[in-house]
């Protein structure tokens, strides 16, 4: 029988036991073959690297602008906290400012204000008090409104940057898994060379054995498989 290739690389003996010039050429081809898949597969790996440092990258920045969102909404939180401290600071001291009045009575000028000049002088005290205190309210409470517009904001923002640190980290993860794929095809692939040299190289060994009449034609093989690669 002829010798034909039953699998990828592997040989079968022809009439004469030895490999024929068309098996050892085919061994020759599978190598090179394989060589330039293990040479796209390494192409491929420098592809999925670059796409994890980029995704490292991408990672590094979502973390830092996830951190400085969380310290915003720290402070922000604070800011609202504060502003609703003085608030209650302002209530406290016109409360007690109040509660002077009504338990001695009217400013200590008016039973001795000896003209309505006087009398309306001294109320309009008391009058301008209570309007600066609704003033200074009123000032605070948009103070505060602005606060809490703020913190809405930067927990929005944090959200957001979660969402975004979240997003970063799946697509590393997925990033670090397609290298590592690669890696092992790779190592795959350079078995399969190996394999496939060692093939060759045992076939090349047999056609170089003299066996007798048929040396001049594997003398010719020879040198066809030598010019093959």
């Amino acid at each position: 029988p002829a010798l034909v290739l039953s699998a990828p690389g592997t040989a079968v003996a022809g009439h004469d036991g030895s490999p024929d010039r068309d098996e050892v050429s085919s061994l020759v081809a599978a190598v090179a073959e394989a060589n330039q898949r293990m040479a796209d597969v390494g192409s491929d790996i420098q592809i999925k690297q670059e796409g994890v440092n980029r995704a490292l990258v991408e990672i590094a920045a979502a973390r830092d602008t996830l951190a400085q969102a969380r310290r915003d909404v720290v402070a922000s939180d604070q800011a609202l906290t504060d502003s609703q401290h003085a608030i209650e600071a302002a209530q406290q001291r016109f409360d007690r400012f109040a509660a002077s009045t009504y338990m001695n009575g009217p400013s200590g000028a008016l039973p001795l204000a000896q003209s309505p000049e006087e009398i309306l002088a001294g109320a309009s005290t008391q009058q301008t008090l209570t309007i600066s205190f609704q003033r200074v309210r009123d000032d605070l409470l948009r103070r505060q409104t602005d606060q809490a517009n703020k913190l809405s904001a930067a927990t929005a923002a944090r959200a957001r940057a979660e969402s975004a640190a979240a997003d970063a980290q799946r697509r590393q993860d997925d990033a670090v898994a397609a290298l590592r794929d690669a890696q092992q095809t790779f190592t795959a692939q350079r078995r399969e060379v190996e394999r496939l040299a060692t093939e060759r190289d045992s076939l090349k060994l047999d056609w170089s054995r003299p066996t007798g009449g048929g040396d001049s034609r594997r003398a010719q093989c020879r040198a066809d498989v030598r010019a093959d690669g």
